[in-house]
């Protein structure tokens, strides 16, 4: 019986492997293949790969959306100046704050959420499982 190493990737390998042996004080050695030896995750109900791969699937889809609705917006939006705003003893165009606006409604929810995945995947990778 052997096992094999926690660090090698699920999948199909070849098997090679020599057995010396004595019968009767005469040494023998005998060569075998086997070419079906599948290696398999342990049981584990969610890997970390499965984890990884279903966030970024998640984020990546997000993203998608929030760019298509963007792409929506801007081509049912009817083009109006945006009105002067006075500030102190001069005036400042009101479309200059709007990147804040879209910072904080969309930006700023898929950071927490991106950095929230990074460190729950970052504690995965660092847990001992012998």
């Amino acid at each position: 019986m052997f096992t094999v190493s926690r660090y090698l990737q699920p999948g199909t390998f070849d098997l090679v492997g020599t057995i010396v042996y004595e019968i009767d004080q005469k040494p023998y050695q005998n060569t075998f293949y086997n070419g079906t030896v599948e290696v398999v995750e342990a049981g584990a109900f969610l890997s970390v790969e499965s984890v990884f791969l279903v966030t970024l699937g998640i984020a990546l889809l997000v993203l998608l959306a929030l760019w298509l609705h963007g792409q929506f917006q801007r081509t049912t939006k009817k083009t109006k100046k945006a009105p002067k705003v006075e500030v102190g003893t001069g005036t400042t165009d009101a479309s200059l704050d709007e990147w804040l606006q879209v910072m904080h409604r969309h930006l700023l929810p898929i950071i927490f959420y991106c950095s929230y995945c990074a460190f729950f995947l970052f504690g995965l990778f660092t847990l001992d499982y012998s």
